[in-house]
């Protein structure tokens, strides 16, 4: 990780998971939101805190077609940090909204 207010660089690993394929930072800045997909068929949506801690939020099996096999899911937080979108590979055509949780 590096900062932008000139504070060392450091490294964070996210325990326990392997295979990530994307970055997204949470609207309060403790924390990320990033991908992993260790065998090709299961992708994972992780929120990540400082500390490397990996919390699953969302998992979507891939599409069996080679060039999607390995995928990332995106969480895209909004600004006031209440709600993430994700974009995730998937055969259904259903949208889901969480409201309250």
């Amino acid at each position: 990780m590096i900062s932008l207010g000139g504070a060392p660089s450091r490294t964070i690993t996210v325990k326990d998971w392997n295979n990530l394929l994307s970055l997204d930072w949470a609207a309060d800045g403790k924390g990320f939101f990033i991908s992993s997909n260790p065998t090709g068929q299961l992708s994972t949506l992780l929120y990540v805190d400082m500390a490397g801690n990996a919390h699953p939020l969302w998992q979507v099996n891939n599409f069996s077609r080679s060039r999607l096999r390995h995928q990332a899911i995106w969480g895209i937080p909004s600004h006031d940090g209440k709600h993430v979108a994700i974009n995730a590979p998937t055969t259904e055509c259903n949208v889901w909204m969480m409201e309250n949780f």
